[in-house]
């Protein structure tokens, strides 16, 4: 399957203990898989996830991956040097960065 997937999407951990007093008690409960417990970056979780998503995509997949607040940019990095290109970071309607999609390449280089 590596090499022949159209999507990945995941909700990895992404907020580190160190910051887990700072999301409201209902979203907490809701989504305590979502906290990445022990954890000393907000982005490490998420950098894997963009690193392994990459191997599995064919040309011209698609990976979707939910961000925490200043993510975008480390997340980015780590996409553009996974091989991943067309990347979109996805706003909330407050305008705070929530979800963020790159495309592998295809072989002939369009989209």
């Amino acid at each position: 399957m590596r090499g022949r997937v159209d999507f990945v999407t995941a909700l990895v951990p992404h907020v580190p203990t160190e910051e887990l007093h700072f999301l409201p008690r209902d979203v907490l409960a809701l989504r305590a898989s979502s906290c990445a417990r022990g954890w000393t970056t907000r982005a490490t979780v998420l950098l894997r996830a963009a690193e392994v998503a990459a191997g599995w995509l064919r040309p011209g997949g698609v990976v979707l991956l939910e961000l925490g607040g200043d993510q975008a940019d480390e997340v980015t990095t780590a996409l553009m040097r996974a091989g991943l290109a067309a990347i979109n970071v996805h706003r909330d309607g407050d305008g705070q960065d929530r979800a963020i999609e790159a495309r592998r390449p295809s072989r002939t280089g369009s989209r």
